[in-house]
């Protein structure tokens, strides 16, 4: 009889150990879902971050060319250093062919 209740007793700590081990490794496996899905969803995020800051620098980029440019050819229809030339169509020929040359380098 003795033998049969610290057998049963046994078995039972053994099963409740089993059973707390099972738990404890099923908690630390949700855990370490729960830290790899937040690294994940952190990693899209700063990919998400860094595309729309590249694209945000490039509107920006395009914007500053864009208006230098504009600048450029309005100052070439009072460009000062073509007045040698006769007519004024010749000073817009000529400026507008040096602010050509000057879009080619900046935007090749």
């Amino acid at each position: 009889m003795y033998y049969k209740r610290m057998s049963q007793a046994a078995v039972l700590i053994q099963s409740q150990f089993r059973s707390y081990y099972a738990q404890k490794r099923f908690r630390r496996s949700r855990e370490a879902a729960t830290i790899i899905q937040n690294r994940y969803r952190a990693y899209k995020e700063h990919e998400r971050y860094k595309r729309s800051r590249s694209a945000a620098v490039i509107i920006q980029q395009r914007f500053r060319s864009v208006t230098f440019f504009c600048s450029l050819i309005m100052s070439a229809f009072t460009c000062t250093s073509c007045y040698y030339l006769e007519s004024p169509q010749q000073q817009r020929g000529v400026c507008i062919a040096l602010l050509f040359g000057l879009f080619v380098c900046l935007f090749v």
